[in-house]
């Protein structure tokens, strides 16, 4: 067995999923190769200190965090066509906007750096 092939069964290994075949296989590299007991040996100290971090379950309740924007895309359905054209374009110019006073603001300071270097 190559090392690279070993690694790949480590982890397999601590978790108890490797047939007895490939088992074997990885025991016999083991004890030939310090450089594989070496990386076993940090995997299993990893592994250990994440089996012991407590477990964390689901967040259950994630409406508080969506419901102000599906408030607010519930009621644009609720405005008209042209209404909600003028608001999409509102909010285009204004995002153009402050795109081009970010690349008027980067232009400027290249432009003063450039100057101090000269």
């Amino acid at each position: 067995m190559e090392c690279q092939e070993a690694r790949e069964l480590m982890s397999d290994y601590f978790e108890q999923y490797l047939a007895e075949p490939e088992r074997f296989l990885l025991s016999e590299h083991l004890a030939d190769c310090g450089e594989c007991q070496a990386e076993m040996a940090d995997l299993e100290k990893t592994l250990a200190v994440v089996h012991g971090l407590p477990r964390q379950g689901p967040i259950n309740d994630l409406w508080p965090e969506f419901a102000p924007k599906f408030a607010e895309i519930r009621a644009e359905m609720q405005i008209g066509l042209l209404e909600r054209m003028r608001l999409y374009f509102v909010r285009l110019f204004d995002a153009l906007a402050e795109g081009w006073a970010i690349f008027v603001t980067t232009v400027r300071m290249n432009y003063a750096r450039n100057e101090r270097l000269t």
